[in-house]
């Protein structure tokens, strides 16, 4: 009777450990905070835009970043801040940019994508609709963006 008591109880712990290894495996990758840290990083890049400030809007990029606009790829920091340097000198001078809709999806505990619309005003070309599309990598505890696709919505 002792041994069947003990191979119930090895049955019990295994058993357990099983549907918490699966319980596991289907919890949501990524917290409220983390959520939080990436949309902090929208908004400041945002208001970075809205003040036609290029170091500031390429600081939230990664170092190693790139990004594909209508404009061309820019590859690294430096390349960016220069594309948003040449767009706040000519057509973007007096534009606004706002995010319309935004959702993050996490990939892992570590990578997300914030998938969204974006519109600016006050365009010298006038005013645009895109879809925005941004990946984001958590590195040394911090979210960084690493990678922003944009499309012009059609018109």
């Amino acid at each position: 009777q002792g041994s069947n008591e003990m191979g119930r109880a090895i049955l019990v712990v295994v058993v357990s450990a099983w549907f918490a290894a699966v319980a596991s495996m289907q919890a949501k990758p990524g917290t409220a905070a983390d959520e939080a840290a990436i949309r902090k990083n929208e908004d400041a890049r945002v208001a970075a835009w809205n003040k036609h400030d290029a170091k500031a809007v390429a600081a939230t990029y990664a170092a190693d970043a790139d990004r594909l606009t209508s404009s061309g790829y820019f590859s690294g920091r430096p390349q960016i801040e220069k594309d948003y340097a040449d767009s706040f000198n000519s057509f973007d001078k007096t534009s606004t940019l706002k995010i319309k809709s935004d959702t993050v999806r996490f990939l892992t505990a570590d990578v997300a994508i914030s998938d969204g619309e974006r519109v600016i005003t006050g365009r010298t070309a006038g005013t645009i609709e895109i879809h925005n599309t941004s990946i984001y990598v958590k590195r040394n505890g911090e979210w960084i963006l690493s990678a922003q696709r944009l499309m012009p919505k059609p018109q």
